[in-house]
This record gives structure tokens, sequence and C-alpha cells, in this order.
């Protein structure tokens, strides 16, 4: 009895280790995006976004990736690591403006790849995370991509429900580089659709494992 508590202590052991792991995360991103998005707002009016081609979060392809933080440029692909990862709606410690809004579009919008309705999405969150930015309707942004813009701001007036949370379905995640002082700089806001961690797989799957290891032996003994 005392050998089989020591290895089930060693087998859980290894499942902690795997899952802590986890915690180091590295995220790539691809560099093409719909743009440009002409919008209204404090800083400037055009601006690049839509939906990031070709991420990776610890070498799983995310099905699409958005940015949050209207300011923030999109760099070229490159590896982050120490990335903040989340599913409480926070950006950089702090909660996220109209994050379960946020979370609505994506849940009925969320696309991957490029065109009118990524960037007419991307244009609606930053709508919705900032109010002083609209898009500019009398600028080069054509008609299909301003009415699915609109539409989706309509349907989100219309039939978001704040006590339906979908903010925990979401990754919401903090990245940049270290500088000298290893504070995170070059902090971009993105968002991505939550995938089942491996370390949560596995975990599953050895504790099916040593639950069957029981039974098998319970079987036998009787």
């Amino acid at each position: 009895m005392r050998i089989r508590r020591v290895l089930l202590l060693a087998v859980c052991m290894m499942l902690l280790s795997a899952g802590l792991a986890q915690a180091v995360n590295t995220i790539t991103f691809g560099g093409n995006y719909s743009y440009p998005i002409d919008m209204t707002g404090p800083v400037g009016y055009r601006h690049a976004g839509g939906s990031i081609d070709t991420s990776y979060l610890n070498g799983s392809q995310l099905a699409y990736l958005y940015r949050v933080n209207v300011d923030l440029s999109v760099e070229e692909p490159v590896g982050y690591e120490l990335i903040d990862v989340n599913t409480s709606g926070l950006i950089y410690g702090n909660p996220i403006n109209n994050a379960n809004q946020v979370a609505w579009l994506l849940t009925h919008y969320g696309v991957s790849g490029q065109g009118d309705q990524p960037k007419a999405l991307q244009a609606s969150i930053w709508h919705v995370f900032d109010a002083n930015y609209a898009l500019d309707t009398g600028s080069a942004n054509n008609a299909t991509f301003v009415t699915l813009y609109n539409n989706m701001l309509a349907d989100l007036a219309a039939n978001y429900d704040s006590s339906v949370n979908l903010i925990g379905n979401y990754y919401w995640i903090t990245l940049g580089t270290l500088d000298s002082k290893r504070q995170l700089v070059n902090v971009h806001c993105l968002v991505a659709p939550v995938p089942i961690p491996s370390a949560m797989v596995l975990l599953g799957s050895g504790l099916a494992g040593l639950v069957g290891i029981g039974r098998f032996r319970r079987k036998r003994s009787k």
C-alpha cells in the first residue's frame, strides 16, 4: 500500500510539472492582416488590423487572432517568450474595457483569414474597446465593409446579454520583448480562442489511467 502511494505521488508530481511547463508561453504570429481600417479617434485615423494569420501559442496554431488595443502596431512574425496569458479579460494585468462585449463579437463573428468580415470585426472591437474610435465612413472604406461594421454593432446592441459571461472562452494575451531591465516593451493586445491545454489533456489521461489500474487490481484481488 505504501509503495502504491509513493508511485501515485510520483505520477502526480510529473503531471504537475507538465502543467507548470505551460506557464512559460511563447507566441508566434503572422504578419498578414486586413488593412487599412480608417478610424476617427484621438491618435490619428488610419490603422491596420483584422485577423492576424498563422499564429501559434506554445506551438499550437490558433484559429484566429485579433488586436484589442487600437493604438498599438503589429510587428513582423516574431516569437515572444514569458507572455501573460489569462482567461480573465486582462491585458497587461488590467481589465479590458467592455471585455465581455469584445468576446461576444468574437463568438458571433470571429473568422480567420483576410477580407471585409475580419476587417469589420476588428473595427467593431476597437470601437467597443474605446468608444472614442469609430469608423470613418467618408474615407476609402468600401461599402460592404461599412455595412458589415454597422450590422455587427447593431447586432451587439440588440442581442448582447451581459448575464452570459463569454470572457473565459478566450485567451487574453499581453506580449512583448524584455528590455535590459527585464520589463516588457512593444506590448500588443491580442485575443484568441482557447484551445484545450496539452497539460490538461495529459493530466486527464494520467488520472484516468490510475483509476483504471486501481479497478483492475481490485477485480483481480476478488
